[in-house]
């Protein structure tokens, strides 16, 4: 079997059909997102997400998808890290957060293993965000 190659793309037709079979219920996260696409010999395997707020100095993961084909090989620990990996590089970014829902054990020990820990995001006023029920993490830059 072939390595899974993931680099950064602007093919968003491709990163929104993983999305719509990945996450079929959830809205589109935006095309103002930095976006990677994974491949295996040629195909699509996966994506992952992130934007930049600048006036808030932080990096969110929006979104992370890798298909059945490409499970097990680690793939979207290595998704969290090429996006720490940008965040690191802009200028101004002190933090990456993001956010799990509660049943999803893998995402939760693949963040807590790439350094993240959980925290509790502000509620109220204008920097509030946040998806009932969620798991918050927060990785200092």
């Amino acid at each position: 079997m072939s390595s899974v190659c993931l680099r950064p793309t602007e093919d968003l037709e491709t990163v929104r059909e993983l999305h719509a079979l990945a996450f079929p219920d959830a809205p589109w996260v935006g095309d103002g997102h930095a976006f990677w696409l994974a491949t295996q010999g040629g195909a699509a395997v996966g994506f992952c997400s992130a934007v930049f707020y600048e006036r808030l100095g932080c990096v969110f993961l929006s979104r992370a998808a890798v298909m059945n084909s490409a499970a097990g090989v680690g793939l979207q620990r290595r998704m969290i890290r090429t996006r720490v990996a940008w965040a690191r590089t802009l200028i101004g970014c002190n933090r990456v957060v993001t956010y799990c829902a509660p049943r999803n054990y893998s995402s939760l020990v693949n963040l807590l293993k790439c350094g993240f820990r959980f925290y509790e995001p502000t509620k109220e006023g204008k920097d509030a965000w946040g998806v009932a029920g969620a798991h918050y993490f927060r990785l200092p830059l």
